[in-house]
């Protein structure tokens, strides 16, 4: 099993909402994930907002 293959099983059994689930699943499916576009979604999906990434010196690019 691939990595991307063990966090799409990891987010199928977390508590994330099932439309959440979905949304980051369907980013990782395919022949090439979008790390970036997963990444950005689930902070989108915690809340994390981008002031608190530059405090802690975390660039995830911005869309």
């Amino acid at each position: 099993m691939t990595d991307i293959q063990n966090l799409i099983q990891h987010i199928k059994e977390c508590n994330l909402s099932e439309d959440d689930k979905k949304k980051l699943i369907s980013i990782l499916e395919g022949q090439k994930p979008d790390i970036n576009k997963f990444l950005h979604t689930l902070l989108n999906i915690m809340k994390v907002g981008k002031e608190v990434l530059k405090f802690y010196d975390i660039d995830i690019g911005d869309h």
